[in-house]
């Protein structure tokens, strides 16, 4: 409803109660994800 308003010019009332998104996303780790790229060496082919 945010982003209608903004860029549709819309005016919708915005409340915390009809904005609040709960439980929706799980956390995620991140540091459990990380990829060590450290010792990688990346092949990259210029193309003219």
């Amino acid at each position: 409803m945010f982003l209608r308003n903004l860029l549709l010019d819309e005016k919708n009332e915005l409340h915390n109660r009809s904005m609040h998104i709960s439980g929706r996303f799980a956390e995620v780790d991140i540091e459990g994800v990380k990829v060590d790229i450290e010792n990688t060496k990346v092949d990259i082919l210029l193309v003219k």
